[in-house]
């Protein structure tokens, strides 16, 4: 490194002499004597060979052969200063190739935000983003495959970093449904209403058929969806009632002008998600650049 930088610095001084018209005026900028200025470019052209200025009472110009090699230094100047910008940026966490894998649902419609914003202030930074089901979220973090996941949070955690968020479920319902008139949900009320569950190995529908085992409650399940959002989407149809997380019945409450409502239930089942990073795996700083603002968006929908 020592010599590419010695090499490099034989290169600035020609270019400086070249720009500023004289030796003087060049050392005078580069803050050396004259005589080193002078050194430097005759062992340059020893080096290369030929002669590189043409030194007349009216001042100094480029020989044909610089005038042939001038693009050429330029380009490896400009190259070298590049290079140092991405080795600042590198050193910062602003530089470098992040891939994500995040879950269906709303974390994939919050991430890319907060990914555009945080690559809009570091233009170095590349992320390549994916959506993925939870499992292969955590099985790609454990291998490797992605530096960083958001997922509903893994059983378990052995050789993952979990930064854990539960996000409370909350009762929803098509406009004009009964439910309108009360204010806190128990599961008694959704004794044998249509009921659209998730799919029937979501561990969310585990823990709610238990409950309804527990306390005699029968739901009358008439289609099951893979999403909080397909959910969602049915019952502004009408086609049942359900549970979803907050920050997808609140979207929907917007998206659908109404047609949706929700409150609060009185029975806890949380839904998990997790910001994952392998135990195994450096983190870097450019992926401590990007989990930041994004635990931070996901905690700030939480607490809304």
């Amino acid at each position: 490194m020592r010599s590419q930088t010695k090499n490099l610095r034989k290169y600035e001084i020609f270019k400086e002499v070249l720009n500023a018209g004289s030796l003087s005026l060049a050392a005078l900028r580069l803050q050396l004597t004259q005589p080193a200025v002078t050194s430097a470019i005759t062992k340059l052209e020893e080096e290369l060979g030929f002669s590189l200025f043409k030194r007349s009472h009216t001042g100094i110009s480029l020989t044909a052969e610089a005038e042939f090699m001038l693009p050429a230094v330029e380009r490896l100047l400009a190259s070298a200063n590049h290079l140092e910008d991405v080795a600042a940026e590198l050193k910062c966490g602003r530089a470098g190739k992040i891939h994500i894998a995040c879950m269906p649902g709303f974390p994939s419609s919050v991430a890319p935000k907060v990914i555009a914003r945080v690559l809009k202030d570091n233009p170095m930074l590349n992320v390549a983003f994916k959506v993925a089901p939870s499992i292969q979220v955590q099985d790609g973090v454990r291998t490797g495959l992605y530096d960083l996941g958001i997922a509903e949070s893994p059983s378990n955690t052995n050789e993952l970093v979990a930064d854990r968020l539960d996000f409370e479920l909350v009762g929803i319902y098509p406009k004009g449904h009964k439910f309108e008139n009360i204010d806190i949900l128990s599961l008694q009320d959704f004794h044998d209403e249509p009921f659209i569950t998730l799919d029937q190995h979501h561990h969310i529908t585990h823990t709610l058929e238990s409950l309804c085992a527990q306390q005699s409650v029968s739901l009358n399940a008439v289609a099951e969806a893979h999403l909080f959002p397909s959910i969602a989407a049915m019952v502004s149809e009408g086609l049942g009632v359900s549970l979803v997380d907050v920050v997808t019945a609140r979207k929907f409450v917007t998206d659908t002008s109404g047609q949706i409502g929700f409150a609060p239930i009185d029975f806890s089942i949380p839904l998990s998600i997790s910001l994952l990073t392998a135990k195994s795996k450096h983190v870097s700083r450019s992926i401590h650049l990007l989990k930041g603002p994004l635990w931070d968006e996901l905690t700030r929908l939480q607490q809304e």
